[in-house]
C-alpha cells in the first residue's frame, strides 16, 4: 500500500516534545482510559486545539486523545508516555493485541507489540540498522515487516525516521493508521493527574547478540517543566527511552 511520506512527517512536530500512541484491537475508549488509569465517565469530546482545557488549573499529569481507526482504538499523548509502560500494554492487551509507539523527544524511538498479556516484540526501529535492542517472546518476529517499512517511499528520498518507520509498519502489517488530520479533530480527551498515573519503569536490555549493540540505554529523569509565567506545565521526559520492556517469565 502506497502513502504519500507526508502521511508520517507529522510525527516530525514533536521532535522536542516526543509522543506516544498505542494500538488495541477489539476494545472501548472507555477500557483504554481505564487501562491507563483515567478516572471514569470524565472523557470530553475535543479539538487538538481544545485539549489543554481538560488540565485543571495548577494541575500536572498526562492528557489522553482517544480515537479509532477501524477495528482498533488508538491512544496519543505528548509530551507524557504513559502508554509506553509496560503494566498499561500489558493491561490493554489481555485477550487481544497491542501495538504501541514511544518517541522520548531526545532520538530514542522504541516500538511494542504486545499479545494476550505478554510482550511478543520491541526493538528500536531504525531504517538503516533494522531492530536494534530486539527482545521479547519472539523479538524478530516482525524483522520482514520492518525491512518493508524501512524502504524508502520513493527513489532517491531521504530515509524515513525511527517513529515513521514504526507507524507505516503498523500500517502496513496491522493495518491501523492516524495522520494529522485525525489527530487534530475532535477525539475523546482525558486529563490524567500525576497521582494516578503508574511509575515507569528502569527498561532492561538483554545481553548483547546478533544485530544488538553491546551497550544498553539508560532511562533519563523525567522532570517537571515551569512556564515563563512560573505556572507548572505537563511532564516532559529530558533523556533516555520510556517504559520499553515486560518480563516474559
Amino acid at each position: 500500500m502506497d502513502t504519500p511520506a507526508s502521511s508520517w512527517e507529522w510525527t516530525n512536530d514533536y521532535d522536542d516534545l516526543g509522543l506516544c500512541i498505542t494500538f488495541t484491537r477489539s476494545r472501548s475508549s472507555e477500557d483504554v482510559f481505564r487501562a491507563y488509569g483515567a478516572p471514569p465517565g470524565t472523557a470530553r469530546l475535543l479539538t487538538e486545539h481544545e485539549e489543554l482545557t481538560a488540565v485543571p488549573d495548577g494541575e500536572m499529569g498526562a492528557v489522553l486523545r482517544v480515537g479509532f481507526s477501524g477495528e482498533w482504538v488508538f491512544c496519543f499523548e505528548t509530551p507524557t508516555m504513559s502508554g509506553g509502560n509496560p503494566a498499561t500494554l500489558t493491561d490493554l492487551a489481555v485477550g487481544t493485541e497491542t501495538l504501541a509507539v514511544t518517541d522520548s523527544g531526545d532520538g530514542m524511538t522504541d516500538f511494542n507489540y504486545f499479545k494476550d498479556g505478554q510482550l511478543v516484540s520491541a526493538f528500536e526501529p531504525d531504517a538503516v540498522e533494522g531492530a536494534r535492542y530486539a527482545r521479547g517472546a519472539h523479538p524478530h518476529l516482525l524483522d520482514d515487516a520492518l525491512r518493508q517499512a524501512s524502504a524508502p517511499l520513493a527513489a532517491g528520498e531521504e530515509p524515513l525516521t525511527p517513529s515513521e518507520v514504526a507507524l507505516r509498519l503498523i500500517r502496513d502489517h496491522f493495518g491501523p493508521y492516524v495522520d494529522r488530520t485525525i489527530l487534530s479533530g475532535p477525539l475523546e480527551t482525558v486529563f490524567i493527574p500525576d497521582s494516578r498515573r503508574r511509575p515507569l519503569p528502569q527498561p532492561e536490555y538483554p545481553p548483547a547478540g546478533p544485530g544488538s549493540p553491546a551497550i544498553g540505554r539508560a532511562l533519563g529523569a523525567v522532570t517537571p517543566m515551569a512556564s515563563t509565567s512560573g505556572a507548572p506545565v505537563l511532564y516532559t521526559p529530558t533523556t533516555g527511552p520510556i517504559g520499553t520492556t515486560a518480563r516474559i517469565e
